[in-house]
C-alpha cells in the first residue's frame, strides 16, 4: 500500500506504556514475584497467535504489560500468579478490533466539507458503552465523524476509556471522505480537492517569491560589503583634517529598505477547513474512503486520476443487502489497497442469489480485508462463522477482525500477534472465537485484567 506505515507511524502520538524490549530469558525460581516485575501465567486450551499454527495446552506469561513469554512448557516460579481457563475451554486470541463503530451515538450532520472536525468530539456515550464491547471482545475501535462528502477526521478509542466523551488512543487518523449514496458528493470533493490543490500552489508561488527576495536581498548585502570594502582600502593611509566634517548618515531613514527577509520561508497558516485536506495531498495523511457500490469506486478513480495519494476503502452494506462490489474486485486490488467489507452474506443485484464478498475479494487478489459488523457487534462473529462456512478462509478471517482492522487503525505495533515481545493485549474465550455460543471469559490490556466474566456477573447480581 502506498507509504501507509510510514504516514501512519508519523501521526501516531504513543497512548500506551508498553515495553517490547522485555527479556525472554528463563525466571530464576527464587525471583520476588511481589510488585513491579511481578508475573501472571494464563493457562489456556489452545493459543490462536494469528502468527503460524495455534498452540494447544499453551501458557501466556505476562510481565509488565507485556508477553515475555509463551507456549506449551513455559516454567512458573515461586509466587507467580497463575489463572487457569483450561477447564473452560479457554482461547486466547487478540483482541477484536472495529474499525467502524457506526452504532455509536453521534451528533447527526449531513453533509459537510468542514474536514477539521473530529470523530470524538461527535460523541456523547452512556456509562456502559466499553464495558458492552469487551463482554464481545473488543478493545480498540474506529469511529468516523458523521455526515457525507469530507465530514472530518476519523479518531480511536480503547473501551475502557471512559464516558461521556472517553479519552481518544487517536484523537486525529484518517481524513474521511463519504461518497456512498449521494450524486453530488463528487462534485463537492473534487471541488475542495481543487481549492486545496490552489493552496498548495499559492504557498509553492509564495515560497519561490520569498527565494527571489532573499536572494536580491543577499546579493545587495554583498555588494554593499564589497563597495565597502573598496571604500576601506582607498582611504587606507591618507590623513584626514581635523576640522573635515563627519560624513553624514546617508542610510538613515532606510530601514525598511534594507531589512532583510525571513531568513526561512514562513508558508501562509491554512485554514482548518482544508488543512486535512491539503496534508493527504502532501502524503502526511491517509484518506478513508466510504463507497456504496461499484459506480462509487469507478467515481472515486475517475476523481483520484494520477494524484499520488494514500487511502483505504470502505464499503457500507445498502439496506436490501445487494451488492456489485463484486464486479470491480480485480480493479481494486491492482490499487493494492486495504478494504473494509459488511461482514455478512449479501446478495447478488436483482436477485436472492447470495454472495461471498469477501471469499471473492481475497480470489481477486485484495491482501488486506477488513471485516466489519452489519448486522451489530453481537452478531457479528456469528457472521463471520457464516462466511467461512461459505468458503472463507478461517485465518484472513480472523486477521480480519483483528490484526487487519489494528492496522487500518494505526494500531499494528499495539495489537500483534501473541508471541514473546508483543503488547500483553489479548482475550480469553471459552472456546472457538467464531462459535456463536462461544462467551468472552478474560480482556487484558497492557498486561492488566479490564474486564473479567465472573466479576461482571457478580456485579449485576
Amino acid at each position: 500500500m502506498l507509504n501507509y506505515q510510514k504516514i501512519a507511524s508519523a501521526l501516531v502520538a504513543s497512548f500506551f506504556a508498553v515495553s517490547l524490549c522485555a527479556s525472554a530469558a528463563a525466571v530464576p525460581a527464587q525471583e520476588d514475584m511481589r510488585g513491579e516485575g511481578r508475573v501472571t501465567y494464563y493457562r489456556v486450551s489452545t493459543l490462536e497467535t494469528l502468527e503460524g499454527e495455534a498452540i494447544t495446552s499453551g501458557v501466556i506469561m505476562v510481565r509488565d504489560g507485556v508477553i515475555e513469554k509463551l507456549g506449551k512448557a513455559v516454567n512458573v516460579p515461586k509466587g507467580a500468579r497463575v489463572r487457569d481457563f483450561r477447564r473452560q475451554g479457554g482461547v486466547a486470541m487478540p483482541p477484536l478490533v472495529l474499525a467502524r463503530a457506526a452504532y455509536l451515538p453521534r451528533d447527526r450532520r449531513s453533509s459537510s466539507t468542514d474536514s477539521q472536525y473530529l470523530a470524538k468530539d461527535s460523541l456523547w456515550l452512556s456509562k456502559d458503552w466499553g464495558r458492552d464491547l469487551m463482554e464481545e471482545g473488543v478493545l480498540m475501535v474506529g469511529v468516523n465523524p458523521p455526515g457525507s462528502d469530507l465530514p472530518g477526521r476519523t479518531s480511536v478509542l480503547r473501551a475502557d476509556a471512559g464516558y461521556p466523551q472517553p479519552e481518544a488512543v487517536y484523537d486525529d487518523l484518517h481524513l474521511y471522505i463519504s461518497m456512498a449514496g449521494a450524486g453530488s458528493s463528487k462534485t463537492k470533493v473534487r471541488a475542495t480537492i481543487e481549492k486545496a490543490e490552489g493552496v498548495i500552489q499559492k504557498e509553492k508561488d509564495a515560497e519561490i517569491a520569498w527565494r527571489k527576495e532573499r536572494k536580491a536581498w543577499e546579493e545587495k548585502q554583498k555588494e554593499k560589503e564589497e563597495a565597502a570594502k573598496k571604500k576601506a582600502e582607498a582611504e587606507k593611509g591618507e590623513p584626514k583634517s581635523a576640522d573635515e566634517p563627519k560624513p553624514k548618515d546617508k542610510d538613515k531613514g532606510k530601514e525598511d529598505e534594507d531589512k532583510a527577509p525571513p531568513e526561512t520561508f514562513e508558508p501562509p497558516k491554512l485554514a482548518k477547513d482544508i488543512e486535512a485536506v491539503v496534508e493527504w495531498l502532501r502524503g502526511q495523511r491517509v484518506a478513508r474512503v466510504e463507497l456504496g457500490s461499484a459506480s462509487d469506486w469507478l467515481h472515486w478513480l475517475d476523481l483520484v486520476g494520477d494524484r499520488k495519494v494514500a487511502y483505504e476503502l470502505e464499503f457500507v452494506g445498502s439496506w436490501r443487502g445487494q451488492t456489485n462490489v463484486f464486479e470491480v474486485l480485480e480493479s481494486i486490488a491492482a490499487k493494492s489497497v486495504r478494504i473494509d467489507i459488511p461482514a455478512d452474506m449479501q446478495f447478488l443485484p436483482t436477485s436472492r442469489n447470495r454472495i461471498n464478498l469477501p471469499a471473492e475479494a481475497v480470489n481477486a487478489g485484495i491482501e488486506h480485508i477488513v471485516l466489519s459488523p452489519d448486522n451489530g457487534v453481537p452478531n457479528w462473529r456469528r457472521d463471520v462463522s457464516g462466511l467461512v462456512t461459505a468458503g472463507l478462509s478461517r485465518e484472513i478471517a480472523l486477521r480480519a477482525m483483528t490484526l487487519e482492522p489494528a492496522s487500518a487503525l494505526g494500531l499494528a505495533e499495539v495489537i500483534q500477534p501473541l508471541k514473546s515481545g508483543a503488547p500483553a493485549h489479548f482475550v480469553i474465550w471459552s472456546g472457538d472465537p467464531l462459535d456463536p455460543h462461544t462467551e468472552v471469559l478474560l480482556v487484558v490490556a497492557d498486561g492488566e485484567v479490564v474486564w473479567d466474566r465472573v466479576k461482571e456477573e457478580e456485579a449485576k447480581s
